[in-house]
């Protein structure tokens, strides 16, 4: 004080020192337990004044009773809260989350229903190398020249719009020359009539597929007319020495969606 020259401030009025108590000092705990609790909290970082407190002590003693030392040694129990994965409720959760995006993975897909109109009891031959199936189209007996059609029904039941298109080898103007079989087996007798309008195409779409695509909101529906129709000549030699037949498998490709299989 005398090196600031107020050793005799007493004596001057007019010198006043300024303490704020809530900033120039801090209360110490006077219980024994709560100065370990707050000594505690300081070691292992944790805050006294919050709500939820991370390190709480449960017991704090001192052995006053041992005399072989000055030092007397203490002992304490605290509750520790910290956090910690459990494997059973980490592996439930990564369930339930793998369900969910499953479950929106699969709303955001599109879906397409198909219905194959049922056969009427005077088309069905009592004698067939294949066997009955409702989902099938079966024409029956094909003359040349003379059409026949079935109907599909096509329905959009997801919930987003679906793209869909037909394709088969039989379809007119499916086959290229690239492929490997003969010419005979290369005629094509299967046309298909879709009562709804077709997408329109840019340019690198059509080098993409040459089919014509459809797309139906959620709700919509549409006949196919599937038409077989045999004008070659040289396709109806093939039939009747049996090296083809009139036999098919009908692909509706959903895009992104699941394909149908039409026999």
């Amino acid at each position: 004080m005398q090196t600031r020259g107020i050793d005799k401030a007493a004596d001057d009025e007019n010198v006043l020192f300024d303490y704020n108590p809530d900033e120039d000092g801090e209360e110490e705990p006077t219980d024994v337990h709560e100065r370990a609790s707050q000594r505690a909290l300081e070691i292992v970082g944790g805050q006294p004044n919050l709500s939820e407190e991370r390190v709480k002590l449960i017991h704090y003693t001192s052995h006053q009773g041992v005399m072989s030392s000055d030092h007397k040694p203490l002992d304490a129990a605290f509750v520790v809260t910290y956090d910690a994965v459990i494997p059973d409720l980490r592996r439930r959760v990564y369930q339930e989350v793998a369900k969910e995006l499953d479950r929106a993975e699969n709303e955001a897909r599109p879906e397409v229903t198909v219905v194959v109109d049922p056969h009427m009891e005077e088309d069905v031959e009592s004698i067939r190398d294949v066997a009955y199936d409702q989902n099938a189209i079966y024409f029956g007996g094909v003359a040349f020249g003379i059409p026949i059609s079935k109907n599909v029904t096509i329905a959009n039941t997801g919930s987003v719009n679906a793209t869909f298109y037909f394709t088969s080898k039989a379809l007119i103007g499916e086959f290229t020359l690239e492929t490997k079989e003969t010419k005979s087996e290369q005629q094509a007798w299967m046309d298909i009539h879709v009562e709804w309008l077709s997408d329109e195409k840019r340019q690198e779409d059509k080098k993409e597929r040459r089919q014509k695509t459809y797309t139906f909101a959620p709700g919509d529906s549409a006949v196919a007319e599937v038409i077989v129709h045999v004008t070659d000549l040289e396709l109806v030699r093939c039939l009747n020495a049996g090296k083809v037949k009139i036999e098919d498998i009908l692909v509706l490709r959903v895009v992104d969606g699941r394909d149908h299989f039409i026999p």
